[in-house]
Parts: C-alpha cells; sequence; structure tokens
C-alpha cells in the first residue's frame, strides 16, 4: 500500500490534483467529472487517469533497473510439486520415491544417504535404507532435511540429486486458481480460485478447502519486479481464520524487503499487546507458508484487513443510512449520518474510489465504507466524511484549539493519537509523516475520531537508508502534529505514556521479538532459499545491507535499531524539560 517518498518525485505527475482553497476535492479512476450539488458548495467527483498505473509501472522499472543488480539471479525456485522439494505436513514423516522405470534389473542397488547440506557434505549413510524409495522418521521439532540417494547398476553408479524435506512449525497455506492462472491485477478479483490452511501441528485451526476470490494488493509492492507478492483474499462466508475473528477478507503480507520478516508482527503486536488501549481494534498477524499453485512462494503474514465490522472495528456502518438499517447510535434522538462510523486512510496517491484534499493540504482517501458507485447517496456520505475531517482540521488549527472544551479533545480520541504517535515514533517510519498508509475511524458511539492501527512497517525500524537507519532524530511531527505538539498538555500526554510504556516496549523487543524469530526460524530459512536476498542489496537499504548474511543478523539489526531508538527517545522524553 506504499510508494516510497524517494520514488515520488519521479512520478508525482502522475497524480497531481488541482484543488482551490478549502475545497474539497474527489478523485476516482478516469477523468470524467460529475458533481454534487449542496447547499453551499459543490464537489468535484474526478477520475483518474487509465493509464496511471502504467506510467507508475514505468517509472518503478526505469528505478529498478537502475538500482538492482541480478534481481532474476537472486531468486531461486523451489516447488512444492518438485519430487525433491516436500514440505512436511504437522512433522509426518515424507516419502522420498524414485522413479522405477529410470531404474530397473535384479542386479540394481540402492542406498540413501542423509546430508547436512544442498551440497551433499557430511552425507552418512542410513542404515537399511536400500530400496528405492525412503520415508524419513517423523519430525519432533522443525527443521530442514537433505537426503540422496546411490544408485549402482552392472554399468554405472548414479548419484541422486539432494531430496529436501522439511518441518517448519507455521502454518501452511494453500491457495489454488483455476487452471493455474496467474493472479496479475490488484485491483480486480481473480475468481473461482481456492484456499486450504493446514495448521501443520500447531496451536491454529486448518481450514477446509474453500471458495475464494483473490487478487494483489499494495500499489508499489504490487508492481516490484519480483514473485513474491502480498495478496488479499475474499472468503465467500465469514470464518476464522488461523485462530483470528470471523471475517471474510485477509490479507497476505510478503514481507519482502523485511530481511527479518518480523517488522509488520512486530508493529502489530506492539499495539496489540503493549499499548493495547484502543479497544476497538483487533489488529493481528499469523506467520504461516505460502504455496500457491503447487509453487513454495515463501513465509508471509496472514492478516486482518482494515475494515468496519465485529472483529474489526466495531462500529456502525455509516452507508448502513442506505437501506435504512443505520441505528440512533448517539443517542441524539435523530438518525442521520453521524450515527455511522467509517475509516479514512492518509494517501496521498489517491488512488482509493474516493479520496479529499483538506485545506492544509493534507490528502485523505475514503477507506471503509466501500462506496464504488457514483450514485447520489454515496457522494453524500462521502461529501459528509469529508466535510467532518475539515472540520476536525479546522479546530486543530483554531485559536481555542487547547481549550478542553471547545478545541481538539472534543473532537479526536486524545489517547489514540498519543499512543499512535509514539508506536509511529518508534519505528521511524517513512510512511508515518501523517500522508500515507495511516489510517483514522470515527466511532459515532463516543464522537471521536480515532487513530488506529498503525500499519504497513517492512520499512521501518532501521530498514532504509540514510536517515532512517539512524536512531537518532525525530520524523514523524508531521500534518496534524505539528499542531498538536503546540499544547503543552498534549505534548507531556505523549511524555508520560512514554514513561508508562517504555519499559514493555524494550521487555517486548529483547524477549517476544527473538522468541517470534526462533519460531519461524526454519520457516524462514526455506524462504531466503527461494528469495536469495540476504546480503542483497534489493531498494533504498542502509547502508551497511550487505554485512547482514544471515536470518538472525537480520533480526539483531532489528533489536539494535529499537533499543537505539528507546534509548534516544529516553533522552528526548524523560530528561526533557516540559
Amino acid at each position: 500500500m506504499k510508494k516510497k517518498k524517494v520514488l515520488f518525485g519521479i512520478f508525482v505527475f502522475v497524480f497531481a490534483v488541482v484543488f482551490s482553497g478549502s475545497v474539497l476535492a474527489f478523485a476516482e479512476a478516469n477523468h470524467t467529472e460529475l458533481t454534487a450539488g449542496s447547499a453551499g458548495s459543490e464537489i468535484k467527483i474526478e477520475k483518474g487517469e487509465d493509464n496511471v498505473e502504467s506510467k507508475l509501472k514505468d517509472a518503478l522499472s526505469s528505478v529498478y533497473n537502475r538500482v538492482i543488480f541480478g534481481i532474476d539471479d537472486i531468486i531461486g525456485k523451489l516447488s512444492a510439486n518438485d519430487p525433491y522439494f516436500n514440505l512436511s505436513a504437522g512433522g509426518q514423516g515424507v516419502e522420498l520415491k524414485l522413479s522405477e522405470k529410470a531404474f530397473t534389473g535384479s542386479k540394481t542397488t540402492y542406498q540413501w544417504y542423509a546430508c547436512s547440506d544442498l551440497k551433499k557434505h557430511n552425507a552418512k549413510a542410513i542404515e537399511g535404507a536400500v530400496s528405492s524409495s525412503y520415508t524419513t522418521p517423523d519430525f519432533e521439532s522443525p527443521e530442514i532435511r537433505y537426503y540422496y540417494c546411490l544408485i549402482k547398476t552392472p554399468v554405472s553408479t548414479v548419484k541422486t540429486r539432494v531430496y529436501q524435506a522439511a518441518y517448519t512449525g507455521i502454518p501452511v497455506v494453500y491457495i489454488e486458481t483455476p487452471d493455474g492462472k496467474a493472479i496479475s491485477n490488484h485491483k480486480s478479483w481473480l475468481e473461482g480460485a481456492s484456499v486450504t490452511i493446514d495448521g501443520n501441528g500447531t496451536e491454529y485451526d486448518s481450514l477446509e478447502k474453500t471458495a475464494i476470490r483473490i487478487k494483489g494488493r499494495g500499489n508499489s509492492t504490487w508492481i516490484w519486479p519480483t514473485a513474491k507478492k502480498p495478496y488479499t483474499f475474499k472468503l465467500e462466508d465469514s470464518a476464522k481464520v488461523l485462530g483470528m475473528g470471523k471475517n471474510k477478507t485477509w490479507a497476505l503480507m510478503a514481507n519482502f524487503r523485511d530481511k527479518s520478516l518480523l517488522r509488520n508482527w512486530f508493529a502489530s503486536e506492539l499495539e496489540r499487546t503493549v499499548f493495547a488501549r484502543d479497544k476497538m481494534w483487533k489488529t493481528e498477524f499469523v506467520f504461516a507458508d505460502l504455496i500457491l499453485n503447487g509453487q513454495y512462494h515463501g513465509n508471509y503474514n496472514v492478516a486482518t484487513t482494515i475494515k468496519i465490522g465485529g472483529k474489526r472495528i466495531d462500529i456502525p456502518d455509516i452507508s448502513d443510512i442506505l437501506s435504512g438499517e443505520l441505528k440512533d447510535t448517539n443517542k441524539d434522538g435523530v438518525v442521520n449520518y453521524e450515527d455511522g462510523g467509517f475509516i479514512v486512510e492518509l494517501n496521498r496517491f489517491k488512488n482509493e474510489p474516493y479520496n479529499f484534499t483538506t485545506s492544509r493540504n493534507i490528502i485523505f482517501s475514503l477507506k471503509d465504507p466501500d462506496l464504488d458507485t457514483p450514485d447520489d447517496g454515496n457522494l453524500d456520505i462521502v461529501k459528509y466524511i469529508a466535510s467532518y475531517i475539515q472540520s476536525v482540521e479546522d479546530v486543530i488549527y483554531s485559536d481555542h484549539f487547547a481549550d478542553e472544551e471547545t478545541g481538539y479533545a472534543s473532537y479526536i480520541d486524545v489517547d489514540s493519537f498519543v499512543d499512535w504517535y509514539i508506536m509511529e515514533e518508534l519505528s521511524k517510519n517513512l510512511d508515518g509523516d501523517f500522508d500515507l498508509s495511516t489510517y483514522m475511524y470515527y466511532n459515532p458511539e463516543d464522537k471521536l475520531l480515532h487513530m488506529a492501527p498503525v500499519w504497513d512497517h517492512d520499512i521501518a525500524y532501521g530498514n532504509y537508508m540514510g536517515e532512517f537507519a539512524k536512531p537518532e532524530n525525530f520524523h514523524v511531527k508531521a500534518g496534524w502534529y505539528v499542531r498538536l505538539f503546540q499544547d503543552p498538555a498534549f505534548h507531556q500526554k505523549v511524555k508520560d505514556r512514554w514513561a508508562e510504556k517504555r519499559g514493555d516496549i524494550s521487555d517486548f523487543a529483547n524477549n517476544d521479538l527473538q522468541n517470534k524469530a526462533d519460531e519461524i526460524r526454519v520457516s524462514a530459512q526455506l524462504n531466503f532459499q527461494r528469495f536469495r536476498t540476504l546480503g542483497h542489496y534489493i531498494l533504498q537499504e542502509p547502508s551497511d545491507f550487505y554485512k547482514r548474511k544471515t536470518f538472525q543478523s537480520n533480526v539483531d539489526s532489528l533489536t539494535d535499531f529499537i533499543n537505539g531508538r528507546i534509548a534516544w527517545l529516553d533522552s528526548q522524553w524523560l530528561d526533557e524539560e516540559s
């Protein structure tokens, strides 16, 4: 879902939009314009260029040609259908079987060997393994094993290729598309696919083969020339997936640029378990291996998506007013738009069906409800949401913005704004400066705009070039936060919350993070056999990327950054005078 800032200047022309004063400009998919009349103003709905995607793709390809060297050379292939690769289910043994057609005759002999790596080093003969097939012992814990067979005939001696058998100890997601069709689009669904999830001997329940539709997800992350892409799939009926609450829509996060594989999980768990103040939002990331059309695609996160719903953000949906299902949520005696909730995203690329720009040039997209038909009812809802966001901004920048009764605290959930800020500043997230991959939701029950959830951290926590690789300096004091920090009371809330949580953050980073790394270690090993990126430059990486040639060294780098960041924020928020 991100377009990185270094790339922005290359293709900013693609997304330019004209607005004047405080008029709210809306954009859609083509350059057709419609207007919705209202008391005192007109709202434009602009459809973006048809060739936006191709221009963006060309721009990104140009960048890749300059900064990525030999990407095809560092990406290998491991197929689940390949007879030399087996991903064990639930730790069970794997049958390795030679082709009977290749070696026949009564004088042919077989001897199976176990070896420590793919190069057949340190091979040892397996006692009693002297037939054309061999079933490996059951796995007692996650590991990767290597085997080959020595075949002797009267005229020759042959060593087979190395067979690989692995038990990762994490769930396995199997996705099949009709006739193995490629998932080539991140805007439209591919119908007729299916998903099967094997709990693989873990605490998680399996999911029987279920019909889904699937598409790619993300923007630049989707267009990047790599085989490891993120996806979104949608079940026909809501269901629990890997212990997460029932829903139809689920994300598969690839974490291609994060060589620790842990950043998105860490950010999500930090919000969910350490801060845990915004009870409405229940984000979760569960690690799994992905097999897509028989091809092993690596280590992924199965994740909840950002949607209105009882198991995601449990608020009334403002679009229910169109069907008459909206209730008097705020109990003011009238059922109107104010009784409905919504989710907006800070998104300078304006690539959702409805987008608007405030008078302070802050760009929002309507994330949920999903109003993809520009009829009058939808336009009225979008207009109301845009007007509400503008009213919040107006109060934040008003002369009375710090007034406890009439200022920003009567419009926003201050605690959620404090927590989000601390988590984003801790991560020094490239996209955390109030213009991308940042979400807010309005809860009509408390009549406040909440800042949540944190999202999209694969190139946060030191995983980016230049200043972003350093644990010092502020980054997220941008947009509305510039104004909020002009209120000493808000600044004090940030410092107080930091003092309250910084010990828990440190414990989580120095214990839980390594525990999770150990849990996914074998899966990570397979992942980096498939995508040989360790020690190789991908895009916009820290200058010392080449030193980290192992999974553990990347985990250590993540932990070191967090510890350094905690120390620097301590110097600002614990030692600084109010």
